[in-house]
Parts: structure tokens; sequence; C-alpha cells
């Protein structure tokens, strides 16, 4: 499983720099839906305790979002 989600956490980042670099449309469009498929695949490979990790770390943003009464 942790070769897994290295290989697509990596997909995903060389992904994300042809979003950023490229001028052409195409190319970041298809860039993007590769760079946030990987991204969700890598969150499912990704072992219990990162998994945990990233709940909690939503939970609190989430608290903090609440509690300066923007809306997101």
């Amino acid at each position: 499983m942790f070769v897994a989600l290295l290989t697509t956490l990596s997909i995903a980042s060389v992904a994300y720099c042809l979003v950023v670099t490229t001028r052409e449309e195409i190319v970041r469009v298809a860039a993007a839906c590769t760079a946030s498929i990987c991204l969700l695949l890598s969150i499912i490979f990704a072992p219990v305790f990162i998994q945990a990790i990233a709940v909690v770390a939503l939970v609190m943003m989430k608290g903090q979002f609440l509690e300066s009464g923007q809306e997101y």
C-alpha cells in the first residue's frame, strides 16, 4: 500500500506542476483531472493513521470557520 501511495502522490505532484506551468487549456484540464483522481486514490491508499490525521485536520478547520462566522 505504501508503494501505491507514493506512486499516486508523485503522479499528482507532476500533474499539478503541469497545471501551474502550462498555458494550454486542454493540458491544464487534463492535468487537473489527473491530479484530482490521484489525490483521491492516495487518500484511499494511505495508512489509517494518516487518514485519521486528515480527518482531525478537516474537523478543526471546520470548527475555525464556524467560530469566525464565514461561509464556505
